[in-house]
């Protein structure tokens, strides 16, 4: 098993939770975005259990700052200046 295919699927699972701050998805992208992120931890367990911990240790670091930055940015987007 390869060591990018979690890394990769990680990064996804990034810019689909990041999606769901900008697009109204009611919820869809942020549920396909935890699933994916279940995914990438298994893959990364499976490959070995330092990357399975430093998978969900970046995810857990990683979906609060991704989603402050994320609401920071949304007011000065042209729909975040429309609501």
């Amino acid at each position: 098993m390869d060591v990018a295919l979690p890394i990769i699927l990680l990064v996804l699972a990034f810019g689909l939770l990041l999606m769901e701050v900008f697009l109204p998805s009611m919820g869809l992208l942020t549920v396909i975005s935890a699933g994916v992120f279940l995914i990438a931890a298994i893959l990364g367990f499976g490959h070995s259990s330092a990357l399975g911990w430093t998978v969900v240790g970046s995810a857990l670091v990683g979906i609060p700052i991704l989603l402050v930055m994320g609401f920071k940015i949304f007011p000065k987007t042209p729909m975040g200046k429309h609501l």
